[in-house]
């Protein structure tokens, strides 16, 4: 479903009239930036790919999620401590403002750590947690509206995993949910050499077979049962070096197509008489 934004929540107030010495125009291109408060770039980096997904950008406008604002203080001034409406509110000033820029210091309050605490803006954070970690608040805030299937219709996936008897041949198979597929870097150069090692999977010795009930090798492979409709893939640069207990950034050449065919890492290339019992 694509809808186009036709109005925004009264709550986001009007927006002001800029001085002459105050404005600056934004770019040529007609995009507004995000204003970089230290070492957020992880984070900016990734709500800027939301907003330019106009159908979940236009639906995230569009929720009422039946909350009053949650005020508090902060620095003189009061700031409503809600993380869907500060996203709604970056999202429309995006959109709406003329500045070159807007600033995220709201929405950093309103993201908490696992502390319970606004996030550090001076630290510097994993892009792909705060992806899935966004990605499920939002979920969550959004159950109890019409729009509670937003973040699933756009970036939910399926993967299954799968475990392959080398004894009797017969397979395993566990789904659960991704927002992102997380793929390795390390040795590879191309995309479809790190998805081909999803499928190609890996030995687990002395497994005890459900099937069999006998202790035998299994394959474990990764495979997708089902794509989500914007498939955000984590490419996995950071590692860690067991030799030296520190991570190691992969900084090699990563070639990736225009255009993806995944069928050959389905569930239905893979195992097809598993799509056919389910």
């Amino acid at each position: 479903m694509h809808l186009t934004l036709t109005t925004l929540n009264s709550q986001f107030g009007r927006l002001r009239v800029l001085s002459e010495n105050e404005l600056k125009n934004r770019s040529p291109y007609n995009h507004a930036g995000i204003k970089n408060l230290g070492a957020i770039c992880y984070m900016l980096s990734v709500i800027q790919q939301f907003y330019m997904n106009k159908s979940f950008r236009n639906l995230v406008l569009r929720v009422d999620d039946g909350q009053q604002e949650q005020l508090v203080e902060k620095d003189g001034r009061q700031v409503d401590d809600n993380l869907l409406h500060q996203l709604q509110r970056l999202f429309s000033f995006l959109t709406k403002t003329e500045r070159m820029d807007y600033n995220p210091q709201d929405f950093c309050y309103s993201w908490k750590g696992y502390d319970g605490q606004p996030v550090n803006v001076l630290m510097q954070q994993d892009a792909q947690e705060f992806t899935s970690m966004l990605l499920d608040r939002l979920e969550k805030s959004m159950k109890d509206t019409p729009f509670r299937r937003v973040v699933e219709c756009n970036y939910t996936g399926k993967v299954s995993n799968l475990l392959t008897c080398e004894k009797c041949q017969k397979s395993k198979v566990r789904e659960e949910d991704f927002y992102c597929l997380t793929l390795e870097v390390k040795n590879y150069k191309l995309l479809s050499e790190s998805l081909g090692k999803l499928v190609h999977g890996e030995i687990i010795n002395d497994y005890q077979c459900d099937f069999c009930n006998q202790k035998a090798d299994v394959v474990k492979k990764t495979v997708i049962s089902k794509c989500p409709n914007n498939l955000i893939l984590h490419l996995q640069r950071n590692v860690f070096n067991l030799d030296t207990f520190v991570n190691e950034k992969i900084s090699t050449k990563f070639e990736f197509p225009h255009s993806l065919d995944l069928k050959p890492y389905s569930l239905e290339a893979i195992l097809p008489s598993a799509v056919q019992k389910t």
